[in-house]
């Protein structure tokens, strides 16, 4: 009887050894901050990682599609990239239309706007080489607010939620474009940020039933490319694990009983309700638990090696490993089916008639969505007359220009706080607009205790507040001193202070209804 040779053993096991750090390496997404990273540093991370998949932060609309190229052909299997665009892409890319949040669009109320949003967003992500959107969000946030969803969800009308997603990702497809809805299985429901610490949801099964899987049973019957999954503890669906380890939720919920056979990403590795465990446990139970590809781990190239040795040692299962590539390889071909079909002439020549009308788009969702949450509007009248107009900045990179322009000639001065020695008007009155957005670590779905004390310091001088535009949340409104007059934009990009600005100023009217009712 002949035995094998030491060294063809050895051969045997080496090969092994190497197809399977390949193969596992591929379930690593890295994250790439464009303006923090150099090209030389990109290019290493890439080639050291070998991911399966890029999360892009940053960038520019002209370059971007050469470089993604490069750093794709420094890799042995194809190279997805995912860039989170809730509000165009111009949220991550100079150059690209930025959006107002989905929010916004609730408020609008028109469906049409939410494909046409999709549409744009999609047509400046295959511009720039990027193939997924880590978008629609499909959270169905409750009536009181939430510290991260707020006005990143469309409302809280499930139903209505499901429509207004369905026509966003019908808008990517168009482009040529794919959509990962996110988060599973509901974050709208909680107050707190699994940004910042562990978060549970008590609500029993019936309710997530109810409330918050209605969207994602909608998009899955239109053709819905990914999901991410949240790191939500729901001990109704699972006692034991937050929802990205947890099998009976990822593959027992998701996959079986609502029918998804897409991708599934986790949400970011680096958020701390995922850090209860050290970053290769919590990518490892991920992957069993169904999870295809883990986003944005704080050590990629550490994490690469520890599932690469898990896979070749056998404490990561092939199964779990060959299912996850599976999936990945279908949306690597699902994504070049949609691109094959947005070249069609037909469909080309479609969109270019929209071109005009989508250069106008932020614009159009803005002036629709502006709502008037307290007081009344007269047709006509400009409230800024004989009053002072100030900003607060509760978001920290809040950029007035578009405000500024749009209220001219009258003054805007930023409200400090305290506000300090300062001229109000004969009437010592203001205007105020706020930006508040949701935001991480921020820690409210309202104004934070900086931004409160600076409106109770306005209280102490007896300055009045005539009129008061959120300029995001409009959850906001509950921190406001007593307030004649307070309108909701939804958001602080430039066509949402232009809108509201409108409004102040009595050129517009504002038509939006609060989307966040029970």
């Amino acid at each position: 009887m002949s035995s094998t040779p030491c060294s063809s053993l050895a051969g045997v096991y080496e090969a092994r050894v190497s197809d399977a750090s390949e193969r596992a390496r591929r379930l690593v997404c890295l994250t790439l901050r464009w303006a923090k990273t150099s090209s030389a540093e990109r290019r290493r991370l890439v080639e050291t990682v070998r991911p399966g998949a890029i999360l892009l932060f940053g960038g520019d609309l002209t370059s971007l599609a050469a470089e993604l190229a490069d750093l794709r052909a420094r890799v042995p299997h194809p190279l997805l990239v995912l860039s989170d665009v809730e509000r165009g892409a111009g949220q991550q890319l100079a150059g690209a239309a930025l959006l107002p949040p989905p929010a916004a669009i609730g408020a609008a109320g028109e469906l049409d706007l939410a494909r046409e949003a999709g549409l744009l967003t999609g047509l400046d992500m295959k511009k720039a080489g990027i193939e997924v959107a880590l978008a629609p969000v499909l959270d169905v946030q409750s009536p009181d607010g939430s510290a991260i969803i707020g006005t990143r969800a469309f409302g809280s009308n499930p139903a209505r939620v499901g429509a207004f997603g369905r026509a966003f990702l019908t808008g990517l497809h168009e482009a040529g474009t794919l959509g990962c809805a996110k988060h599973f299985p509901g974050h709208g429901h909680v107050s707190a940020d699994t940004h910042s610490e562990r978060v549970s949801d008590l609500r029993p099964l019936a309710a997530f039933e109810r409330d918050d899987w209605l969207p994602y049973r909608e998009l899955i019957a239109a053709g819905l490319d990914a999901v991410m999954v949240a790191h939500l503890a729901c001990p109704a669906l699972d006692m034991n694990e937050i929802a990205t380890r947890s099998r009976p939720i990822v593959t027992g919920i998701l996959r079986e009983r609502l029918g998804f056979s897409g991708a599934v990403f986790s949400d970011a590795l680096t958020m701390k309700a995922a850090c209860d465990r050290p970053e290769a446990e919590t990518a490892h139970g991920a992957v069993e638990a169904g999870i295809d590809l883990v986003l944005d781990p704080a050590d990629p190239e550490r994490l690469a090696a520890h599932l690469a040795q898990d896979l070749a040692g056998g404490t990561l299962s092939r199964s779990a490993v060959d299912r996850a590539l599976g999936n990945l390889e279908a949306l690597n071909r699902r994504s070049s089916i949609v691109v094959r079909r947005s070249q069609d002439p037909a469909v080309n020549s479609a969109l270019s008639t929209q071109d005009s009308a989508l250069s106008t788009l932020p614009d159009r969702i803005a002036e629709a969505a502006v709502t008037l949450l307290k007081g009344a509007l007269r047709p006509g009248e400009d409230l800024l007359t004989s009053r002072s107009i100030f900003y607060l900045d509760d978001d920290g990179d809040f950029r007035p220009g578009p405000l500024a322009a749009a209220l001219a000639p009258h003054a805007l001065a930023p409200l400090l706080s305290p506000p300090g020695e300062k001229s109000y008007g004969p009437k010592n009155e203001v205007v105020l607009f706020i930006a508040c957005r949701p935001r991480m670590n921020k820690g409210t779905a309202g104004l934070s205790a900086a931004a409160r004390a600076a409106l109770a310091s306005l209280k102490e001088r007896s300055v009045k507040i005539a009129a008061a535009i959120l300029l995001g949340s409009p959850w906001a409104a509950k921190d406001l001193p007593e307030t004649s007059l307070v309108l909701c934009s939804y958001g602080a990009d430039p066509a949402s202070q232009r809108a509201a600005a409108r409004a102040v100023r009595g050129i517009a009217p504002a038509p939006g209804v609060l989307p966040f009712t029970s």
